[in-house]
């Protein structure tokens, strides 16, 4: 080994299971309905496991299609030789982004007309159809179009030639929020104001993708579900909810990682430590272990 190349274990790492996303994937294909498009999020390179491992796992396990934050995620996956369908959940901004999201076969999302007028001359100049999905704010207030110019935007991209309307989607802002009235009066008004919309879309005979439910909306409130599901969380095996792990875990999901690190120093047998590094202290331990776990930059003290 050159020496140059050191050990990447010598310290700490974080060992990723692609089995476990493929069980969890299927758990979640199990639990909504068969009708139902499931939609793998692996935005953030998958949670910090690997954006292609997630990807691979996920697929295997049954879900549609990807959801990725970013252009430059997306590009990754296909890189990597990821041939499905992927989504950006962000807007693209630039005349460039676009062009690539084009060659690179890549659902958009739309927010504006602008964004709709700048694909429709791209997409024109190349003599080519863009896929979209068109987001609506119903109270997350991040990304979307405003809910009473919604039904506009839709008919815009219905009139220019080039686009094909694919999907149309908004994102839960408080679903994870479990026992509070607040949270739960704005996930209802969400889901009544998107409902609302997509009563005013029954003229189109075309068909639409329609999604509402991250990885919360999922698991809370199968009516939240419509034709696709967006899953990023419960993937990896992690409760979306802030106080309630017991639904994610009442369903047999499994964690995707777990970290490891060197143990450089331990003792044994003994029943008081006093005045350790760091100035901690610990007394009257009895038939324990203490341990020196190297962990990032610094030496952590634990008890096992």
């Amino acid at each position: 080994m050159p020496l140059n190349n050191i050990d990447p274990r010598q310290r700490a790492w974080v060992e990723v299971f692609p089995k476990a996303i493929q069980a969890n994937t299927l758990a979640i294909r199990s639990f909504i309905s068969e009708n139902c498009l499931l939609m793998a999020v692996v935005k953030a390179d998958g949670y910090g496991h690997g954006s292609f491992t997630v990807a691979e796992a996920a697929l295997a396990g049954g879900a549609d299609n990807l959801g990725v934050a970013t252009l430059q995620e997306a590009l990754d996956l296909r890189k990597a030789g990821i041939d499905c369908p992927i989504l950006v959940l962000g807007n693209l901004f630039t005349s460039k982004d676009l062009d690539i999201a084009l060659q690179k076969d890549l659902m958009i999302t739309l927010s504006s007309s602008k964004e709709a007028f700048q694909c429709q001359k791209l997409a024109e100049l190349k003599n080519i159809y863009c896929n979209v999905h068109i987001k609506i704010d119903t109270g997350m207030t991040r990304l979307g179009c405003d809910s009473a110019f919604a039904l506009d935007l839709v008919e815009l991209v219905d009139r220019l030639p080039n686009l094909c309307l694919k999907g149309i989607y908004s994102h839960l802002a408080l679903a994870d929020c479990e026992h509070n009235i607040y949270a739960e009066t704005v996930t209802s008004s969400q889901k009544e104001k998107f409902k609302s919309l997509l009563s005013d879309l029954k003229f189109r005979k075309k068909p639409l993708c329609k999604h509402l439910a991250n990885s919360a909306g999922t698991l809370r409130d199968k009516s939240l579900h419509f034709d696709m599901v967006r899953v990023g969380l419960a993937l990896y095996g992690y409760s979306p909810f802030l106080y309630k792990l017991a639904r994610i875990s009442s369903l047999g999901y499994s964690s995707a990682r777990c970290l490891k690190c060197c143990v450089p120093l331990s003792f044994r047998s003994f029943t008081s430590v006093s005045k350790l590094p760091g100035k901690c202290w610990l007394e009257s331990i009895k038939q324990n272990s203490l341990v020196y776990m190297a962990v990032n930059f610094s030496i952590v003290l634990g008890i096992m």
